[in-house]
């Protein structure tokens, strides 16, 4: 495969595609590409090799998409191009992440319109969900979290769907053990920090939503305080937890207008 320079991370060529004839949906089995993690009628994520160095990878492919995203995504960004410039910008600024080797697309009978991109895989990697569910909560620094959350704003960065099932502790390449950020597909990146914007406001609501409901109101004060919040701003972030949930409707109407800030005026405070 072949990197064309007019879109970042873009690969052109051939590409060994997984087949899912006689592998259940949810199924997490072994096939001639590599081992699953994920199969769901539109996603798919497996481990493999890289072509070329043999280095371990992670493939996620979003399949059977739709005739009119595929060409609103081919005239601005498709979704893999979004997630990949994300992750770039996280390995610029020292924020351990999945890093993003490229990106392709194209057109499968069994797989439809399809998107691929491809990370190095995080060795030993957890996500702090399944480290919740086997009663290992304890072992999580919630306080490092916030930490890193808002070195993540202080460049930038708007993650958009900030929760403990896309953030994982695993090995990276140096060999250091680390919480890492994945799964970006709806992150924004603003051309300075919006750390005291809605947009953090979003991010922080969502991650101490999580928090709150694991480990209750003095971790997720002690984490916002961590992070930099004041005493005024964290009463009323607590304020809201017990109710954070949001309704997709509104979650798609907060992205169209961050999508409004990133172009015309990110630079307005809320706190």
């Amino acid at each position: 495969m072949n990197v064309e320079r007019s879109r970042a991370g873009y690969c052109s060529g051939e590409f060994d595609l997984p087949t899912l004839v006689g592998l259940a949906i949810g199924s997490r089995n072994e096939s001639s590409v590599g081992i699953f993690l994920k199969v769901e009628p539109n996603t798919l994520i497996w481990k493999g090799r890289r072509e070329g160095d043999g280095s371990p990878v992670v493939y996620k492919m979003y399949r059977n998409r739709g005739c009119i995203g595929w060409i609103r995504e081919g005239c601005f960004q498709f979704r893999v191009e979004r997630e990949y410039q994300a992750l770039s910008h996280l390995v610029r600024h020292g924020i351990r992440c999945s890093v993003p080797f490229f990106w392709t697309r194209g057109h499968d009978p069994e797989h439809g319109r399809y998107e691929i991109l491809c990370m190095r895989e995080i060795q030993q990697a957890t996500a702090l969900t399944e480290l919740v569910s086997s009663g290992h909560q304890n072992a999580i620094d919630i306080g490092v979290l916030y930490v890193m959350v808002r070195h993540m704003h202080e460049t930038g960065f708007y993650h958009g769907r900030l929760d403990l099932r896309n953030i994982v502790r695993g090995i990276d390449a140096d060999g250091v053990s680390d919480y890492h950020i994945i799964d970006t597909p709806y992150a924004m990146i603003f051309p300075g920090s919006i750390a005291g914007t809605a947009m953090a406001w979003d991010d922080l609501r969502q991650l101490s939503g999580y928090v709150y409901r694991i480990w209750g109101t003095e971790v997720v004060r002690a984490g916002l305080i961590g992070y930099g919040l004041g005493k005024k701003e964290s009463h009323k972030m607590m304020g809201i937890l017990p109710r954070s949930g949001v309704p997709l409707l509104m979650r798609n109407l907060k992205r169209f207008y961050f999508g409004l800030r990133l172009r015309f005026f990110y630079k307005y405070e809320i706190f």
